[in-house]
């Protein structure tokens, strides 16, 4: 007989994955050997392995609070909908289970539409007082044009 590890989980009922600027409703499980998201109107499922999450982030979000889960391939998994009480037992639960510390991101609220641009794997974020002002994942953009001074992004369709 074997004796598998028992896995420890935490389950969040009311998340939002967000998705190509689209917020899609579900659950979240987050689980000592990684995490899954489902959703509730398409049944689709997202899950991300505890070896392949490079970093975690809690943000201010649309919602209340956010996570934002960096893997180690670049890819970025936004998650909406927390509370603010959520924030300790996910902080420790990251540091315990996957050892990366919960850090917290403040963003720029300024209301601009430009920025410093900086690229980390296939996020490009535009800082503003070096907060960044605004995320746009890569894998989003369809296309690119750029003017003398400017440059304009085109993104896919939400499905």
């Amino acid at each position: 007989w074997r004796v598998k590890e028992k896995l420890w989980d935490m389950d969040f009922k009311d998340i939002g994955y967000i998705s190509k600027g689209a917020l899609e409703p579900g659950k979240l499980r987050i689980q000592s050997d990684g995490l899954a998201f489902k959703s509730v109107s398409t049944g689709r499922v997202v899950q991300l392995k505890h070896s392949d999450i490079d970093a975690v982030e809690w943000l201010r979000v649309a919602r209340g609070r956010g996570v934002k889960v960096l893997s180690r391939e670049g890819h970025v998994f936004k998650f909406d909908g927390f509370k603010d009480s959520d924030y300790e037992d996910l902080k420790d639960f990251f540091k315990q289970h996957f050892g990366k510390d919960l850090k917290e991101v403040e963003f720029c609220v300024k209301g601009w539409n430009w920025g410093e641009p900086v690229f980390k794997g296939s996020l490009l974020s535009f800082l503003v007082d070096s907060k960044p002002a605004f995320e746009i994942p890569l894998s989003e953009v369809s296309r690119v044009t750029s003017g003398k001074n400017e440059v304009s992004l085109e993104f896919h369709q939400s499905e």
